[in-house]
């Protein structure tokens, strides 16, 4: 975040950028041959789900839940309760999605371990330059759906009052 106290001056004018408005993350199960090790609603989720863009490397977090502070989705609400992003998605290159989520398992025991969860996704997509209205994290076990839009000429700005 940049403080201006005043007016900003118009020889410090660059001009805007598109952005990219995160709108919601569902969590699609996919069907596996296997039995073993699948998932079955409802699901315990925790973990990361952030954004990476050209002006700043460093994580954007859209989702940020612990074990202890996990996200309960089910069949009919599979939608992740966003945290973020804490600023602007800026669209000049490719936007990169990191998701690394885990489920508790659904052992009824005792000694409730991290150890005995399971990965949901884990993964690294790019937006690409004029991404649709949805973008997809596919794994294993699940897909990651992010519904998304392309702000044009977006402007960041925060307002205080006094």
């Amino acid at each position: 975040m940049r403080y201006t106290f005043g007016h900003i001056p118009k020889s410090s004018f660059v001009g805007c950028d598109s952005g990219l408005q995160i709108f919601s993350i569902k969590l699609l199960l996919r069907n596996t041959s296997t039995t073993d090790h699948q998932l079955q609603w409802p699901l315990h989720v925790y973990g990361l789900v952030v954004t990476r863009d050209s002006l700043d490397p460093r994580r954007n977090l859209l989702f940020n839940r612990t074990r202890d502070n996990c996200q309960i989705l089910t069949q009919q609400d599979p939608f992740l309760v966003l945290t973020g992003p804490s600023r602007a998605i800026v669209l000049i290159d490719p936007v990169q999605f990191e998701v690394q989520l885990k489920a508790k398992s659904n052992n009824n025991t005792l000694h409730d371990h991290p150890d005995q969860d399971q990965i949901v996704n884990f993964g690294v997509v790019n937006s690409g330059y004029l991404p649709g209205p949805t973008s997809h994290c596919i794994g294993k076990r699940s897909e990651v759906e992010f519904a998304i839009s392309v702000l044009d000429r977006s402007i960041e700005a925060t307002i205080i009052s006094a």
